[in-house]
C-alpha cells in the first residue's frame, strides 16, 4: 500500500505535472502558471492526505 502512495505522490507532484504538459505541446511558460496555481490549490492539500495515509499504513504494520 505504502508503494501505491508513493507512486501517487510522485505522479501528482507539480513538477511530473509540469513535465507531462511540455510533453503534450503546452508552451513551457504557459505550463508553469498551470502548475504553479495546482501546486498552491490543489497539490499542497492532496500531499498532506498522501502522507496521512502513508503514517496510517506504517503504525497499521
Amino acid at each position: 500500500m505504502e508503494a501505491l502512495m508513493f507512486t501517487i505522490q510522485h505522479r501528482i507532484n507539480p513538477l511530473h505535472v509540469h513535465c507531462r504538459l511540455v510533453e503534450k505541446g503546452i508552451d513551457k511558460p504557459v505550463s508553469l502558471a498551470i502548475c504553479r496555481c495546482y501546486e498552491k490549490c490543489v497539490f499542497s492539500w492532496l500531499n498532506w492526505l498522501i502522507i496521512l495515509a502513508i503514517l496510517i499504513c506504517k503504525t497499521r504494520k
